[in-house]
Parts: C-alpha cells; structure tokens; sequence
C-alpha cells in the first residue's frame, strides 16, 4: 500500500473513503451519545472538506 492513501487527485477515491469514513463515525456517535445531531454535523463536516478539497484542486 505504498502511498496510501495518496493525494486527492480526481478519480483517487480518496473522497469517498473521507466520506464513508465520516459516515461510519457519525453513526457510532449517534448510538453512543444521546441527542447527538447527525445531520447537523453532517453538513458542517461535509462543507468542510468541500471546502478543502476546493482548495486542494487549486494548488
């Protein structure tokens, strides 16, 4: 797994693996804490790393 997981380059998957891995601990908080807002913190995680991989695509 050399250069794993590599840079975010398009087609590099590496989206998708943020995005599921951002998924599968959303969940778990959801079952570990009470109250816990998935969506909110969904959508904020998610304008983050738009926001970054923006900036990523720039450079």
């Amino acid at each position: 797994m050399t250069g794993w997981p590599g840079p975010a380059t398009p087609g590099s998957g590496l989206p998708a693996r943020q995005l599921v891995a951002l998924y599968e601990g959303l969940q778990l908080q959801s079952q570990l804490r009470d109250g816990s807002d998935l969506l909110a913190g969904w959508d904020r995680a998610v304008a983050r790393m738009r926001a970054g991989w923006g900036a990523v695509a720039l450079v």
